[in-house]
């Protein structure tokens, strides 16, 4: 029988290659190799952070298949060390834990190539770019880093390479083997490469925070507007003497962090929780945007009651969504493209099209109502998720469309809003804290949507909305009933809204208490600065 020809694209890992050699070298010699090969930590991780994966461990659950993507303690921590670390804010979806970084590199040439494709790699650089791109019959194509150029990329030469094959640029810094490092203008610049020949930048920053002097790593997603085409490397390899424990992730364009999501459902079975715990543990803070999520990790042991503090959201900015900025053309208009009547009373939703964010209770509401209240349109906007797990079959959109007026996703929210008399999210989700209920509530508009947190944060019971069960389409027509039968409800619940947001929820609001948490943990880290610089 004859092996994959596939075995003969690619050679085996030089490290792998040379710890054969070194085996045999010293049993021949009978002396001891010493090795500058591959960079393994020579010193142990802390005794705490030991500690603390030796009680993960011990959770009843820690034994069970992990789960396909990561925990919500893990996707917290790293949204929270990127907006401290980098001024980058990142969604859930737009970040995917590794198994080290390692992996990623050959995923993210399986996922962004074809056979015959070609990629542009550093030489000298990390043998995995190339290597992993030879598996899957993919060419690298060099580009040199020379003392010549300072050992940093050149863009003439760059443009010399590129051709309508290649599909993908990797580039490394701090980099691996040279050391050098790279300023954030010279990044936007090779951004602006790939986004000019249309190619994704896959961004190695693996060794961010091993860094001399005052050179303090940037983050290729401190770029604007680079999400779409760039994804980006991270691991706490090297940062925290975790190399054997292959804790990495990937951040960046959620659509390639669902191919990924989607290679690695076949590969593994996910990053074990303990290990996402312990990356967790590392972050100085953990900023959660609501408090059942808190008491919730504190209870568990996973975060520290004295590392944990709640800022309710993201923020939303009560000056762009306010009812006074929609002129009554801009809704009339928009009524007249959806077909609403003159009269008719509106209840919107505005979400993915997916069973946990409640449409199924939304619909059945919907059908109620509707046979009642011919005077009532419901509205959903919002597009439909073809690949989740929890999409509706085709079936239920058939029904979906029948009982709703759906006209897919749209961009003129707050004239959507605008033109609404009833916002209506019944998530079973464990949300932050929903932006379009902050978004709804600034609109000035009364708000029905379940007990579940992150939506409780938005609604207080009787005093601007109404909070439902979970799952309870029965509930949900009976709190939608009571709204639409008491204009004078509406409007106070209304105005209730619009007064909690701006006082609690602004964008300006908000960013005061992270500005003010930063500060203070810049303060706590300044008397240590100074024992790293060489």
């Amino acid at each position: 029988m004859q092996l994959a020809n596939r075995l003969g694209y690619f050679p085996e890992y030089i490290f792998s290659r040379l710890a054969k050699t070194v085996k045999e070298v010293e049993a021949k010699s009978g002396r001891k190799v010493l090795n500058f090969g591959i960079g393994s930590p020579d010193f142990p991780p802390s005794k705490i952070y030991l500690n603390k994966l030796a009680q993960f461990y011990q959770d009843p659950n820690a034994h069970i298949y992990p789960g396909y993507g990561a925990i919500p303690e893990f996707t917290s921590a790293v949204i929270n060390w990127y907006q401290k670390r980098f001024q980058v804010n990142l969604a859930e979806n737009e970040l995917f834990p590794l198994l080290g970084s390692k992996e990623g590199i050959a995923y993210l040439v399986l996922a962004l190539t074809n056979p015959g494709d070609e990629i542009l790699v550093p030489d000298p650089g990390y043998p995995s770019f190339a290597a992993t791109a030879l598996m899957f019959k993919v060419k690298p194509v060099y580009y040199n880093l020379t003392k010549a150029n300072n050992f940093k990329p050149v863009l003439k030469e760059l443009e010399k390479l590129v051709n309508k094959k290649t599909k993908l640029i990797w580039v490394n810094f701090p980099s691996n083997p040279t050391g050098q490092v790279i300023n954030l203008k010279e990044l936007g610049m090779i951004a602006e490469f790939a986004y000019k020949h249309r190619i994704y930048l896959a961004y190695d920053n693996t060794y961010a925070e091993i860094t001399f002097g005052k050179y303090i790593t940037s983050s290729i997603l401190q770029i604007k507007r680079v999400k779409d085409f760039v994804i980006e490397l991270q691991s706490l390899s090297k940062t925290f003497s975790f190399a054997g424990f292959r804790i990495g992730w990937l951040a960046g364009s959620s659509q390639i962090v669902a191919a990924i999501a989607k290679i690695k459902s076949q590969f593994d079975s996910g990053l074990s929780q303990p290990l996402q715990k312990l990356a967790c543990d590392v972050s100085q803070l953990t900023i959660f945007q609501n408090r059942d999520d808190a008491r919730q990790f504190i209870a568990a042991g996973v975060v520290a009651e004295g590392k944990a503090i709640v800022i309710p959201g993201s923020g939303v900015p009560t000056d762009m969504f306010s009812p006074g900025r929609v002129s009554s053309a801009m809704r009339e208009n928009l009524r007249n493209e959806l077909d609403l009547k003159p009269g008719e009373t509106v209840v919107t939703m505005i979400s993915r099209v997916i069973r946990a964010k409640g449409i199924p209770e939304f619909m059945a509401a919907a059908q109620e109502i509707s046979a009642r209240r011919p005077d009532v349109r419901f509205l959903l906007v919002g597009p439909e998720d073809t690949e989740s797990i929890d999409r509706l079959n085709a079936n239920e959109l058939a029904q979906l469309k029948q009982a709703v007026t759906w006209p897919g996703p749209r961009r003129d929210v707050p004239t959507v809003l605008a033109l609404s008399d009833i916002f209506v999210l019944p998530s079973a989700y464990r949300e932050g804290i929903p932006r379009v209920l902050l978004e709804a509530a600034a609109m000035g508009l009364p708000i029905v949507t379940t007990n579940s947190p992150g939506c409780s944060e938005v609604v207080e019971d009787g005093v601007n909305g109404y909070l439902v069960p979970v799952r309870d389409a029965p509930a949900l027509s009976q709190a939608i009933l009571r709204l639409l039968e008491q204009r004078e409800l509406r409007q106070r619940f209304g105005q209730a809204s619009r007064q909690r947001v701006v006082e609690r929820f602004d964008l300006s609001v908000i960013v005061k208490q992270m500005r003010s948490v930063y500060y203070q943990l810049l303060a706590e880290q300044a008397p240590l600065l100074g024992q790293f610089s060489v």
